[in-house]
């Protein structure tokens, strides 16, 4: 998903000089941040709040499920996904954890009781 946005950028990089120039650059990456994230957030909350996975997911064979066993709904899949930046905040630790946890689990899936599993 980065990729586009990363492309969009490389217009800006290029040093134009002058005031009007360093404001449409800011304006521009505060424009382009704010659509990274939105795009990012529909992404993984219509995926999973639909199919209870992402593309990537799907592809690996792995379901986002509800601890009972139920596919998640939308509004658990919003609640994931900001669930995850806590995860990104503490600097990865919120993955790292699935490494130690006996269930696997990260971060975000104890936060909102879900798990992956295996399709």
């Amino acid at each position: 998903i980065a990729v586009p946005f990363i492309l969009l950028s490389i217009p800006m990089a290029q040093d134009k000089g002058g005031a009007v120039a360093a404001t449409m650059t800011v304006v521009f990456t505060i424009l382009r941040i704010g659509l990274q994230w939105i795009v990012g957030a529909a992404y993984d909350i219509v995926f999973v709040g639909k199919y209870g996975a992402t593309p990537g997911k799907m592809i690996c064979r792995l379901r986002i499920i509800r601890v009972g066993g139920e596919k998640p709904g939308y509004g658990l899949a919003t609640a994931r996904f900001f669930a995850k930046i806590l995860s990104q905040l503490t600097l990865g630790v919120g993955y790292i954890m699935a490494a130690f946890d006996d269930e696997r689990r990260t971060l975000h899936d104890r936060i909102c009781a879900t798990r992956v599993v295996k399709a």
